[in-house]
């Protein structure tokens, strides 16, 4: 199935003042949930060499 939209409707749709696409939608997490995540991830790793933490950071 071709998703390409042609130059008809694309007419129509700039016509009717709607968009051809569907905006991003907003985060999905919160920001204390984002917060709560970082700790964690930080109390797993406070032993870890500095080597291995800029390893995980690259990624």
């Amino acid at each position: 199935m071709d998703r390409r939209i042609s130059k008809d409707d694309l007419k129509l749709l700039i016509e009717a003042k709607l968009s051809a696409r569907s905006p991003r939608k907003g985060p999905l997490l919160k920001k204390r949930h984002v917060q709560n995540r970082l700790k964690s991830v930080a109390k797993e790793h406070i032993d870890w060499p500095k080597k291995k933490l800029y390893l995980l950071h690259t990624y």
